[in-house]
């Protein structure tokens, strides 16, 4: 079970280390002229949200959908459409990394296939390769910290943002570990949300503290990484963090059938030529709206239901039960 909370808590991490945070776009986009306090808060709600999606995850035996009722195909379209998005920013962000690595075009490509063949292999080999990249990629801003790092405590205090923020990245993270959580008791649930939220919080203060003089370029991260000539090293966590989540954008959008993987990738590369910083800027704020929506329906109907005391039945019971009366 201690294995099973780590790759969970990767998994999560994963699909919340994306381009848009690994190239600091996000947290200029969210957090520009706000006190440490606000990223520290969206970090922190990060962990209560993964927390719910856990236990959401636990209660409905990994099929959150259950929860919705005949509203289901309403919360999983508004769920892939959220990921869709994500994924055309992360393929346009992995061109760009890729021409900016080894001068060539095709990364998108390089990179989709790669995502393929993980997601063919199984849900477990994302476990694992999540569980592998995400503490090279948590090193590597560590590296930047240390080394282009800027403490300040000013800014203005307000809750928006962290809310906006944690509801942006919560849609697909969330509900990414809902469907690994069967099994968990409630202890699990705290320790995982508190191994992500643990590390999700000194990751963004990280790249908050680091971004404090190039907020207003198109890759904040990876331009302070060139101001301290670590440029490749700045790259290198871009691409790895567009990779793990990539893998879990298309797992959710695709549910794993190789033939959709494939048509996702190949509508996301049309859409990734409206570029990088205009996916991110344009409809991130969005997709903060829809997070806020769906994540708040998943928790109100868990908490009613649960007050109601309504269970639901796991599937193998349920097919037990039918083999009884026949």
């Amino acid at each position: 079970m201690k294995y099973k909370r780590l790759s969970t808590a990767a998994v999560f991490l994963g699909a919340f280390i994306g381009a848009g945070f690994a190239s600091g776009r996000e947290i200029a986009l969210y957090f520009a002229d706000c006190s440490p306090l606000v990223p520290f808060l969206g970090g922190l709600l990060l962990a209560v949200f993964c927390y719910f999606f856990l236990l959401i995850g636990s209660y409905t035996h990994g099929n959150p959908k259950l929860l919705w009722g005949k509203a289901s195909k309403f919360a999983d379209a508004v769920i892939k459409i959220s990921n869709l998005v994500t994924l055309c920013s992360m393929i346009a962000a992995s061109e760009i990394t890729v021409f900016t690595l080894f001068s060539f075009h095709g990364g998108g490509v390089i990179t989709g296939i790669l995502a393929l063949i993980t997601i063919v292999a199984g849900v477990e080999k994302i476990k694992l390769s999540n569980f592998i990249i995400v503490p090279v990629i948590i090193l590597l801003i560590a590296t930047l910290f240390f080394k282009n790092g800027e403490l300040f405590f000013v800014g203005k205090v307000t809750v928006l943002p962290a809310f906006s923020y944690c509801t942006m990245n919560i849609i697909g993270g969330g509900y990414l570990v809902s469907t690994m959580s069967k099994g968990f008791s409630k202890k699990d649930c705290v320790i995982t949300a508190s191994y992500s939220g643990i590390f999700i919080i000194i990751l963004i203060m990280a790249v908050f503290f680091t971004i404090r003089n190039t907020q207003n370029s198109d890759m904040p991260l990876i331009e302070a990484a060139k101001l301290s000539n670590l440029a490749l090293i700045g790259n290198v966590v871009m691409y790895l963090a567009v990779f793990t989540t990539i893998t879990s954008c298309l797992s959710i959008v695709s549910e794993n059938k190789p033939y959709a993987v494939a048509i996702v990738t190949s509508l996301s590369f049309v859409v990734s030529v409206l570029g990088f910083r205009t996916i991110v800027d344009k409809f991130y704020p969005v997709l903060s709206i829809l997070g806020a929506m769906v994540s708040t329906g998943y928790v109100f109907l868990f908490v009613m239901k649960k007050r109601r005391k309504i269970s639901f039945t796991p599937p193998e019971k349920t097919v037990f039960r039918k083999t009884l009366t026949l």
